[in-house]
């Protein structure tokens, strides 16, 4: 759970990590919840992706990019 919590908080961009628990059931990936310092920011979810079933994780990510990026329109 040391390297979630050390994930974790590479994230936590607005609050002190304070407590991580498993989220779910997925069969392929691990999911956990993150709560932060409630005055400093909002809970949010962290996955860590299988490696073994992804073998390209670097991928996925770009995928993801595409499809969260706002439009410049937006901003």
């Amino acid at each position: 759970m040391n390297e979630v919590w050390r994930a974790a908080e590479q994230f936590a961009l607005t609050g002190e990590v304070v407590d991580i628990k498993e989220h779910g059931d997925g069969n392929i990936n691990d999911t956990y919840l993150i709560t932060v310092d409630p005055k400093l920011g909002e809970p949010f979810i962290l996955q860590r992706i299988n490696t073994h079933v992804f073998k390209r994780p670097e991928l996925i990510v770009a995928n993801m990019r595409t499809f969260t990026v706002l439009p410049v329109a937006a901003l």
